[in-house]
């Protein structure tokens, strides 16, 4: 079988999502879209330690999501390019449109209604 450029970015694309399949990880993309920041920053805002929060960022790095810059005693982290951040926001919008499709067929709004009601 031959292998083709195709099947390269497939195997590629799919690592990088790989990597965030991972709900910290999803997080620290998120709060890096809003702007640059350092390893303790992340740890602190999405509350896990320092030594976790480095784990998932080397993940993330490695598969070139973020780019990190040493400044004096910090290594802060942005994103390496913002059509990642913007797949990210598509993927969520699609998944919040879904739920809320799937929510009305087992919820109609008249049940939903009945239970709201009887609290």
């Amino acid at each position: 079988m031959k292998i083709t450029t195709d099947d390269q970015i497939f195997k590629i694309h799919a690592d990088f999502c790989g990597a965030l399949a991972n709900e910290k990880r999803l997080k620290i993309m998120w709060l890096l879209a809003q702007g640059e920041r350092s390893v303790g920053n992340i740890a602190q805002e999405i509350g896990i330690t320092i030594a976790n929060t480095s784990q998932h960022l080397r993940v993330l790095r490695d598969k070139g999501a973020v780019l990190e810059e040493k400044k004096g005693q910090n290594v802060i982290y942005r994103i390496s390019n913002s059509k990642f951040i913007k797949g990210c926001r598509l993927i969520r919008e699609g998944i919040i449109e879904t739920q809320r499709i799937r929510s009305k067929l087992f919820f109609p709004e008249q049940v939903l209604v009945k239970l709201s009601k009887s609290e």
